[in-house]
């Protein structure tokens, strides 16, 4: 749940500081929090 919450905090911040840039027409994916679940490094 941790990971859902954060992916989608993330692309909230992106999205209002991406505003007014030449990123502001950029596709934010949205992903799948249970992918990074047990990914191991």
């Amino acid at each position: 749940m941790f990971n859902s919450i954060s992916l989608s905090t993330v692309r909230g911040i992106m999205f209002s500081q991406y505003r007014g840039t030449v990123l502001h027409n950029a596709i934010l994916p949205i992903l799948d929090p249970k992918v990074f679940e047990n990914s191991s490094v």
